[in-house]
């Protein structure tokens, strides 16, 4: 593939080379993704693994914008996770459970990985299971 030249305009500085019309664009379609590797300004219709699809950028990002979370299944940016997974408010990502951080608990309430549980509703910190539940196991107790 022949990649686009630079070109300064009012809109970019470079111009994108279009994966999908296979044409050079000064910024590419709603039906693409911006990404900029090392020497390339492309248009992809699916962002490289290790990036995700921001839909409020309309880019491939390392890191998904403030308000959303990187969904591995889709490689997206997404608004909320889907059901089962949890956000991980620091580094903007949806997990299956929050225990790769042994001071996070999943709180099925919020469906996001928290350092303290909830009081409305009234959940604990169960550190067997890193979730927050509404009574803690046998052989634990409830610290307010």
């Amino acid at each position: 593939m022949s990649i686009c030249p630079n070109v300064s305009s009012i809109y970019t500085n470079a111009s994108w080379a279009d994966s999908l019309t296979r044409r050079c664009l000064r910024r590419c379609s709603a039906l693409s993704y911006a990404y900029t590797n090392s020497t390339h300004n492309l248009c992809l219709n699916t962002c490289p693994v290790g990036t995700w699809a921001s839909i409020a950028t309309q880019a491939c990002v390392l890191v998904c914008p403030e308000g959303t979370f990187a969904h591995n299944s889709t490689t997206t940016c997404v608004d909320q996770c889907p059901p089962g997974q949890f956000a991980d408010l620091v580094k903007r990502i949806c997990k299956a459970n929050c225990s790769y951080n042994t001071s996070l608990y999943a709180d099925n309430s919020s469906d996001s990985c928290v350092d303290i549980c909830p009081s409305f509703p009234d959940l604990y910190a169960d550190p067997t299971t890193q979730y927050c539940v509404l009574s803690c196991p046998s052989g634990w107790f409830a610290y307010n």
